[in-house]
């Protein structure tokens, strides 16, 4: 599969766009749950956390791979991780939020949809929808 060339590629020195353009790659895999899961443990989050680490000590220009960073995070299966990498997660995560002020709001999110307790990701329960009444959906 393609999985382990990403990961491999990740292992690269690449330059900022370069990054972005392979984290796009990945959220792109999102309807394919196996490919992400493979990512997960294939070791792809802990180039994941190791460009955080890079992107905290020299967030000029960081921004866009931030972003990037994060909205991938949304759609990986976190679960998959071993807990030494979701602690290394979890502490690159809030280094950043402490010391990059935009970040903040996408940390807060992130841990917003996952719960994390003694080194382990779980999925938390959706917040439930607002039913529509039957009178908003006749019209």
């Amino acid at each position: 599969g393609c999985v382990p060339g990403i990961v491999l590629i990740m292992s690269r020195n690449l330059n900022v766009s370069d990054r972005v353009a392979v984290l796009a790659a990945v959220r792109r895999t999102e309807a394919q749950p196996g490919r992400l899961v493979r990512f997960v443990e294939g070791g792809g989050v802990g180039y994941i956390v190791m460009w955080m680490k890079a992107a905290r000590r020299s967030p000029a220009g960081a921004h866009e791979l931030l972003r990037e960073i994060f909205r991938v995070l949304r759609v990986l299966p976190l679960q998959h991780l071993d807990k030494a990498a979701a602690d290394r997660l979890v502490q690159a995560s809030d280094r950043l939020r402490r010391k990059v002020k935009y970040a903040e709001k996408a940390v807060q999110d992130l841990l917003s949809r996952w719960k994390y307790s003694k080194g382990r990701f779980s999925k938390k329960a959706p917040a439930p929808l607002a039913e529509a009444s039957p009178a908003a959906s006749a019209a």
